[in-house]
């Protein structure tokens, strides 16, 4: 953009570097230059001005309004204009009637219309204020590679590998998973355990899944059925999903997790070149020791909140099963470079 002394906006989720420094100087100047090929009158954009084609529907039944995103928004109109949209296609934002983002590289479909509406929920969940913020439960921000929450994740993540998995890999992105629904019920769990006079303390463990959608790019959770990392991020903890992907479970039916972020990379299902897993903060409370092989059981043994799997026979790893979804609080998702899509241990 002649005038423009920006860098290059660079894809983190490819490492292209595009042409322009974002996407309101790539529209401003493509408009600017002389239109080279003859588009059909019923197939220009709507928006005054602009000789730009329609966008083309992703299920090929014709054509948005508006040529783009920037188009759209300025011109009042919308792309589902000439298609109606059911509740589940509808962005989450209240009050906003556009088309959930699909995802072109994986289908998934995002909660949000765009990045700017995921971002406007994101705050408002938070605390934004004023009369207008919205009741979404669920937050996600990511954090700057140069925060010092991202250094002590991204350390704590390498210092948890064990060395005879091989060699750590790389950390790209941590995001923060803000919810206070899921921190409600964790705070209940906890102060029953306090009643109970059992223990309260807290302990950070990693839960390995499956991630269906590009998180990086999107900068929301995604509704796919079987991404993991957004519907635990989103929903918690769910006894409904336990066995989803993984028929053997040693301790019985509960929640696993494990203080080696090596030992749950084998249980993690990646998309492209990256992989994801959730970092929990968890409430033990008092925990029944084992080395054997234990499949029958659904809740911990009497007078106890947790089973805790101790290397030995059975494991050459320590886990944690956890019978009480709210003893479990999703805190952040870590994307790592790892071996992209593989099988999910059985």
């Amino acid at each position: 953009m002649p005038g423009c002394i920006k860098p290059r906006f660079v894809d983190t989720a490819t490492g292209r570097t595009h042409d322009y420094c974002g996407k309101r100087h790539a529209m401003e100047h493509r408009k600017s230059l002389p239109v080279t090929v003859t588009i059909p009158p019923h197939l220009k954009c709507s928006t005054p001005g602009c000789n730009q084609q329609r966008r083309p529907m992703a299920n090929g039944s014709g054509y948005y309004d508006y040529c783009s995103l920037s188009c759209r928004d300025g011109g009042g109109g919308g792309f589902g204009s000439q298609e109606v949209l059911s509740a589940g296609q509808v962005c989450s934002l209240p009050g906003c009637r556009r088309a959930r983002f699909i995802d072109p590289s994986t289908g998934s479909m995002m909660d949000f219309c765009g990045r700017t509406h995921a971002a406007l929920a994101r705050n408002r969940g938070r605390g934004g204020g004023g009369a207008d913020t919205c009741d979404l439960s669920v937050g996600l921000q990511q954090f700057s590679s140069t925060s010092r929450e991202y250094a002590n994740i991204s350390f704590k993540f390498r210092n948890d590998w064990a060395t005879t998995k091989g060699p750590c890999p790389s950390v790209d992105h941590v995001f923060e998973i803000s919810s206070k629904n899921h921190e409600g019920n964790w705070k209940a769990y906890r102060d029953a355990l306090t009643r109970s006079g059992h223990p309260t303390s807290v302990e950070q463990h990693y839960h390995g899944t499956a991630i269906k959608c590009n998180l990086i790019s999107s900068q929301s959770l995604c509704s796919h059925n079987d991404c993991g990392i957004c519907g635990i991020s989103k929903n918690g903890f769910q006894k409904s999903r336990i066995g989803s992907n993984i028929t053997f479970k040693r301790f019985g039916h509960g929640f696993y997790l494990a203080p080696n972020s090596s030992k749950c990379h084998d249980y993690t299902q990646g998309i492209h070149t990256h992989r994801a897993m959730l970092l929990c903060d968890v409430l033990p409370g008092k925990k029944h020791v084992v080395q054997t092989d234990q499949t029958h059981l659904v809740a911990p043994p009497q007078g106890y909140d947790s089973v805790y799997g101790q290397p030995g026979s059975a494991l050459n790893y320590p886990e944690i099963v956890i019978y009480d979804e709210a003893s479990i609080l999703p805190r952040y998702v870590i994307v790592y470079q790892k071996d992209g899509i593989g099988k999910i241990a059985k």
